[in-house]
């Protein structure tokens, strides 16, 4: 399963936008998830068996268990 993020531009038109559909698809243990909630950077979603993976400016990078808190303040920062 993964759990792909986007932030700023480039998200596809497939993804999920708001809170509650994202929620719902990783209850629902979709195997692929795409979405520009930065909310969902987080240990529970690795710890639930996704993948997580973050996009920004054209680059992909998996974030591993202990670096998505971490990624997570950084990028809430980098959009105040």
């Amino acid at each position: 399963m993964e759990l792909h993020v986007y932030i700023g531009e480039g998200m596809p038109l497939s993804g999920l936008v708001t809170f509650w559909e994202v929620n719902e698809a990783i209850h629902m243990h979709k195997a692929y998830v795409r979405t520009n909630q930065t909310h969902f950077i987080n240990d529970k979603v690795i710890d639930m068996g996704y993948k997580l993976y973050v996009h920004k400016d054209g680059i992909s990078t998996r974030i591993q268990k202990g670096e998505a808190n971490a990624i997570r303040k950084y990028v809430r920062r980098a959009r105040a």
